[in-house]
C-alpha cells in the first residue's frame, strides 16, 4: 500500500490529475490517507500538503456529483410550472389582467410566487406570442391571450378592471379628416361594470359612456 500512496502523492503527478479530473486519485486518497498518517507512513509535510488538497478536492468532486447527477431540472421543472399557472390564469379570466391580478390568481396553483417572476414569465410568453399585451390610455399594461379576433374593452372606472368587448362599429375611415387612409382601430369604453354599478343604475338602459376611439 505504501507503494500506491506514494505514487498517489507525488506532487507533480497530483498537480497533474488536478489540471484534469483525479476521480481515482482522490477517491483512493480518502481512504488511504487516513489509514497512511495512522500508521505513520506520511511524514513529510509537503505529502500532507499534497494530500490534504487532494482530500479537499475529492470532497468538491463528490458534492458536485450530488448536483451535476440532475442539475437543471428542478428549476426547469420550477420555471415550467410557474409559467403554466400564469397561462392558465391568464386564459381563464376570459379578460385581460395587470401582472397583480395574474399574481392573485397563479398563487393558487404556485405557492410562493413572486410579481418579479410574474413579469419575466409574462415578458417570455409575449415573446413567444402565447399572449399579448393590451395597453389603455395612462394606464399600465394588461394581458390577454394571443390569436383573438378583432375586438375592443370595457374600463370599469370603479374596479378598474378591463373586460373584452367582441363587438366593433365597423370602418372609422369617415371618421379621419380627408386624405388620411386609417389602418386599424382601438375603442375602449369606459363605465360601471355589472358588479360595481348600483342597481337602479344597471336597471337603465341607453345611459351614455365614455368612449376613447383611437386610430392608427
Amino acid at each position: 500500500m505504501a507503494g500506491r500512496l506514494q505514487a498517489c502523492v507525488h506532487p507533480r503527478r497530483a498537480m497533474r490529475g488536478a489540471v484534469g479530473m483525479p476521480v481515482r486519485i482522490a477517491a483512493r486518497t480518502s481512504m488511504e490517507v487516513r489509514m497512511g498518517v495512522a500508521r505513520g507512513v506520511i511524514v513529510g509535510s509537503r505529502q500532507r500538503q499534497v494530500l490534504a488538497f487532494l482530500m479537499k478536492l475529492h470532497s468538491q468532486y463528490r458534492s458536485m456529483q450530488a448536483f451535476t447527477a440532475n442539475p437543471v431540472q428542478p428549476t426547469m421543472e420550477r420555471s415550467t410550472r410557474q409559467r403554466v399557472a400564469i397561462r392558465a390564469a391568464i386564459d381563464q379570466a376570459q379578460r385581460p389582467l395587470s401582472p397583480q391580478e395574474v399574481l392573485a390568481a397563479s398563487q393558487a396553483e404556485v405557492a410562493g410566487l413572486g410579481l418579479a417572476t410574474v413579469y419575466r414569465n409574462l415578458k417570455l410568453l409575449v415573446e413567444a406570442g402565447e399572449i399579448t399585451q393590451v395597453t389603455l390610455p395612462g394606464d399600465s399594461a394588461r394581458y390577454e391571450p394571443a390569436q383573438q379576433a378583432h375586438h375592443h374593452h370595457f374600463q370599469c372606472t370603479r374596479c378598474q378592471r378591463v373586460f373584452d368587448v367582441h363587438h366593433c362599429p365597423g370602418d372609422m375611415a369617415q371618421l379621419a379628416p380627408a386624405g388620411f387612409r386609417v389602418e386599424r382601430h382601438e375603442l375602449t369604453l369606459y363605465g360601471c361594470c355589472a358588479e360595481c354599478a348600483p342597481p337602479a343604475t344597471a336597471a337603465r338602459r341607453g345611459k351614455p359612456l365614455g368612449v376613447v376611439v383611437r386610430a392608427g
